[in-house]
């Protein structure tokens, strides 16, 4: 049943970049379903003496609570029951994650296993950019896979840009299929995301991808370099195959020149759950009620979501959250740390635009720091070795 239980975690992490393409009827979650399921076998197979739970697990739970409490005074009673169980099963998914996969080699098998998923949205985004171009269609209007939204998927295969350099750069037990199948990723995901024309992730990779190279001391010297070379080739290749619509957009070229009414409507939706949340400062709307109170419109932006839904009490919480993830950044030695600092880095920006604060791929952010964090501790030296050691470094 343990074997059982893994497979279907592993399910979870495949499908995660492709959730929206794999549900039914454009309603239900294969990928919730599979959850479900992965969760039900672990507790099965351990006879519920689960792993005990990492950190980062402890630190959430405030918040899930707190997400749950909301349904006192919730606007939307059955969206905040429905979203506090999606972060019960979240919460649970990420406890069972880092359990299940404690050592290296089974968390690359984790990572090796998500950047397959990505392989399959790319795909599946290739092929529908190519068949636009061959009917002659629009193709200077955003590209994504079929499905998904565009934002979503851009921010799907900038972590899993993540992924891959963390497999070709920093796995010390990693074969060369692997590290050329991340090698072949890193070419092609930056031209994926340039096609999907999300400004706030392409320039959350610009920056995150540099901050990665720059924090991963010890890491493979040859493959940092490779790394550099195949994202360079990229971003040349990148003016031959995407319009140049799209490419002005993803740099926010285009804004002086075309009006761009996804800004304006998104700063009203923010003006308009800040009026809101006035009014109920300390607690908020109620977890998942931002939708019905601009009639069926998200946030666009998790922090103003949290905000609203939630309160100063929530903000607070969520707040906690991130610094807990700071100090796990800290607490992991080079270069492994690098990891952590780019996923955590290019989430924070992508949450500036996306309302992603309840979806898989921000808590597999949070698997991720806290598998980093536990696979590569910072070693504690007592005061006594500490002088001799400096003594060696001199």
């Amino acid at each position: 049943m343990r074997k059982i239980a893994i497979v279907l975690l592993l399910g979870t992490v495949f499908l995660m970049p492709i959730e929206e393409v794999v549900s039914i009827g454009g309603a239900v979650s294969i990928v919730r379903l599979v959850g479900v399921l992965a969760i039900l076998a672990a507790l099965v197979s351990t006879r519920m003496r689960l792993p005990n739970p990492p950190g980062i697990v402890l630190v959430c739970l405030p918040f899930v609570l707190w997400a749950g409490a909301s349904m006192a005074w919730s606007w939307n009673l059955v969206d905040t029951a429905v979203l506090t169980g999606t972060y019960v099963a979240l919460i649970a998914w990420v406890w069972l994650l880092v359990g299940f996969f404690p050592s290296e080699r089974e968390w690359d098998l984790v990572q090796t296993t998500y950047l397959l998923g990505c392989y399959v949205g790319l795909v599946v985004m290739l092929i529908t950019f190519g068949i636009r171009s061959q009917l002659d269609e629009e193709v200077a209007s955003r590209v994504s896979a079929a499905g998904m939204n565009e934002n979503e998927l851009a921010l799907a295969l900038g972590l899993g840009v993540v992924v891959a350099y963390h497999i070709m750069a920093i796995s010390p037990g990693i074969g060369p299929f692997r590290r050329a199948l991340a090698g072949i990723y890193l070419l092609t995901a930056p031209i994926g995301i340039l096609l999907t024309a999300s400004r706030t992730l392409a320039v959350g990779l610009v920056l995150a991808v540099p901050a990665m190279i720059f924090a991963s001391r010890g890491a493979n010297a040859r493959a940092r370099t490779a790394l550099i070379a195949l994202i360079l080739v990229s971003i040349l290749v990148a003016p031959f195959v995407v319009p140049d619509d799209l490419i002005q957009r993803s740099l926010g070229q285009n804004l002086e020149t075309k009006r761009d009414t996804s800004i304006e409507n998104r700063q009203n939706m923010w003006e308009i759950g800040l009026r809101n949340w006035a009014e109920v400062p300390a607690y908020g709307i109620g977890s998942s009620a931002y939708k019905t109170m601009t009639k069926s419109l998200v946030a666009h932006n998790s922090y103003i979501s949290v905000l609203v839904e939630l309160g100063i009490v929530g903000a607070v919480l969520f707040v906690v959250i991130f610094y807990a993830l700071v100090r796990l950044i800290l607490a992991t030695r080079p270069p492994h740390r690098a990891t952590s600092i780019a996923c955590l880095l290019f989430l924070m920006l992508s949450m500036l635009t996306l309302t992603i604060e309840a979806t898989k791929r921000t808590w597999m952010v949070f698997a991720i720091v806290a598998a980093m964090a536990r696979i590569a501790p910072v070693e504690r030296r007592s005061p006594e070795e500490a002088p001799a050691l400096e003594a060696q470094n001199a």
